[in-house]
Order: structure tokens, then sequence, then C-alpha cells
């Protein structure tokens, strides 16, 4: 009698069916994958991705996937108890799915494969990029039961700063830069991420940086001179290292590049040796129908380039031999013992000027001789040389100072040498 109530017992529970929970956890700043991408629950709690690297990590699952069986003849979905889809199932290529469940803030398609039983793949089609969670029954029913799977899925405020590949929250100070077209201030870039997560079927850009086309600039001679109020704003390309062109479609910067500089094409009126803030909404993050900026700040600084320089001089150094300033490393008659930044080379249309002395810098880059006691400087094809006239007359810890100006006499650079000799 106690074999056939056990058996009975069984045949009940066999006929009450199986219920199971699991619960599908997105991780608040990671990249999640949406329209394209299904995420694999088993029996085991380990989100799975196919075909995909470095998602794994987003996606934190508990409980376990219920088995379903060959006989199954029908699934019910039911949210807060209420059946929003019922269908027979029938299946293609091995495969059944259900598409567009409306959670409220959340769409997803669900697929089952024949040939994995064990498996359910669940894609998020459509986001509201909210937090929030959203529970379902999904009901198997078959011919003499019903089996139920409990689901879970809990989403984070979206955050999209995670896409971000650069740093906007410290400031930008750029040093101005005499006589180039853009002033190069900021490179900026997405992570390399699926952004289908962001899309929806009003908005199928999904998120994107937007970099606006002009800004303001306070500085000085800005109030009473109209003409340099703004500052054009121009997306740019590195072709070549250090050689940058202008991306044409602005309303598409990474259509040719998977990284920008932001370029300041700044108003020839300015003053070099002055400070200037450039404002307004620089560069924005969209998504959706929502924006953030992300830079609204750029102040640009002084020009002047402070360089100081201690070169030695070696016994192959003969009376009246010139030193390059902007290579200081000739490897035998002289050498650069210390430096603190660089010259700029290939000076042209500027001036030089040492104490009192000053000297036009012709559109060849030469100028006239300059003659100091025990030393002669001059401007050759844009490079500034330095010679001792007698080795005899030379004191150690010598030093030079001159700097290079603009013809509105602004200090481009300001340069500080200091001479030994050994002995």
């Amino acid at each position: 009698m106690g074999k056939i109530f056990i058996l009975l017992l069984l045949i009940c529970l066999k006929l009450m069916g199986e219920e199971s929970s699991i619960s599908i956890n997105y991780k608040v700043d990671e990249p999640l994958l949406g329209k394209g991408y299904y995420l694999t629950l088993s029996d085991i709690p380990v989100a799975n991705y196919p075909n995909t690297v470095g998602y794994f990590s987003s996606v934190d699952i508990e409980g376990k996937n219920l088995k379903i069986e060959k006989d199954l003849k029908k699934i019910i979905i039911k949210r807060s108890g209420e059946v929003i889809r019922e269908t027979d199932v029938t299946w293609e290529k091995y495969a059944f799915d259900i598409k567009g469940l409306d959670l409220g803030g959340l769409i997803i398609d669900l697929r089952w494969v024949i040939l994995n039983r064990q498996k359910i793949d669940v894609m998020i089609s459509e986001w509201n990029l909210e937090d929030g969670s959203y529970e379902l029954e999904i009901e198997y029913i078959y011919p003499k039961k019903k089996d139920i799977q409990k689901m879970k899925i809990s989403m984070p405020k979206f955050n999209p700063d995670i896409y971000l590949d650069f740093d906007y929250k410290t400031p930008i100070l750029k040093k101005q830069e005499y006589n180039k077209k853009y002033l190069v201030v900021k490179k900026i870039a997405l992570n390399d991420y699926d952004l289908e997560i962001t899309k929806n079927r009003e908005n199928l850009e999904g998120l994107k940086l937007i970099l606006s086309k002009e800004a303001s600039i306070e500085g000085k001679n800005t109030e009473e001179n109209q003409y340099i109020s703004s500052v054009k704003i121009v997306p740019l390309i590195e072709k070549y290292p250090k050689v940058f062109v202008e991306e044409r479609d602005s309303e598409n910067i990474f259509k040719n590049s998977k990284e920008i500089f932001i370029g300041l094409e700044l108003p020839k009126d300015i003053e070099y040796n002055s400070n200037y803030k450039i404002s307004g909404d620089i560069l924005k993050v969209k998504y959706r129908d929502l924006e953030k900026v992300l830079i609204d700040k750029i102040i640009i600084t002084d020009g002047m380039n402070e360089v100081t320089k201690t070169i030695g001089i070696t016994n192959w150094y003969g009376d009246g031999e010139k030193i390059y300033i902007d290579n200081t490393n000739d490897g035998k008659r002289y050498y650069e013992i210390e430096s603190i930044n660089e010259v700029q080379k290939n000076y042209k249309n500027l001036k030089i000027k040492i104490g009192d002395l000053e000297k036009d810098i012709d559109s060849e880059g030469d100028s006239e001789i300059i003659s100091l006691e025990n030393m002669k400087v001059k401007v050759e094809d844009g490079t500034v040389s330095v010679s001792f006239d007698e080795l005899s007359n030379f004191n150690q810890g010598m030093e030079l100072k001159y700097d290079i100006l603009s013809n509105r006499n602004e200090i481009i650079d300001r340069i500080k040498l200091k001479f030994y000799m050994e002995n």
C-alpha cells in the first residue's frame, strides 16, 4: 500500500508540473547589448552572449532555467497575473520565438531551440534607459502538465559615461600656439561598444557625440572688438602624426575615424600673451531625446614658450663656430646638459630681441648678426645660432637671454641659455 501511495504522489507531482525562478541583473556602469544579441540562459547561473567578447561580466544570473520537453504545445506569458501573450508552439528550423514582449519600459524577445532544450535566449529589443524591475511568468503547457518559469529582469539607469573613451571632467587648459590655423585642444572617442541598446524606433542613431560649430570667447579686447566675439570649433582627424585635417561631416564626426580632435580656429586679433575663456555647449552627448553637456569651457592661456637650456662645450669647439639652439646635441663640439621645454623651429617674419637690441627675421628666416661681448647671435634659415669669438675670454656659466617676437611684439619664445666649457 505504501509503494502505491508514493507512486500516486509522484504521478500527481508530475501532473502538477515544475516551477523555477531566474533573475537577470544587468549591472550598473557596464555596457549592455541590445537588439541583435541574445543572452543565453541555462541550468547554470552564468551569462553567455554567443559570438561576442567582453560582455559576459555585464550580467549577473541567479536561479536556473527550466528544460522544455519535446511535446510542448503552448506557451502563455503573464505579467502581474495578466496574460500578455498566448501562442501555440510551432518549430521553424528547430527554433521558436516570441517577439516584442512589452513589459512597460522594456521590450524583449524570447527564443527557444529544440536541439538544446535546457536553454532560453533573451534579447532586449528596446529599453527606456531608466532603472526598473520587470517580472513575468512563462507557462509551458504540455498535454498532461504545466510548468512555470518565473523570470525577473532588473535594469540599471543608463550611464552614457561608460561609452566615452576620454575624460571630460578635468578642466581643459591649452596654451596658444603661434601661426597655427587650428589649436588642437582635446582628443575625443567612443569606446568600441555596441550602441544598439541606446536606439529605438523613433531614434535610429542612438548615442552620439555632438560638437558645436562655435562658442563665445572672453578675454582681453573681446568686449570692444566685435571680430573676436566667437570661436569656430572644428572636428579634426589626425591624418599623420601631428598633421590634422578637418572632418567635413559635422553631423557624423566619427564617420571616417574612431577618434576626433577638438580644434579651435581662434580669431587673428586675440593677444598671444593673454588668457581667454571659450564657453558654450562645446561638446554634448545625446541619446534618445536626452542630452548632456560634457564640455562647456576651455581656457586658452598665454602662448609664450619659456625655454631653459644648459649647454656644454667640448675641447673640439673652435673660435667662431656656431652652436645651433634648436639642435644642441652636436655630439662632438657641444651638447645639451639640461633642458626645460623646446624651442620652436623655422622662425620667419618675426623679430629677435636681446636686451635693447632688436633685429627682424625675414621671410627666408634670416636676420642680421647681433654682436655682444665675445659672442655673436644670428638667425639663419629659421634657426638661432650662437658663436663665441675667443674661447680664451670664455667665462664658465655665461648666460644669454633672448626673445622671439611677433610683428605685434608678442613674445612667442623666451629663451634662457647657460654655457659651460669642459676643462
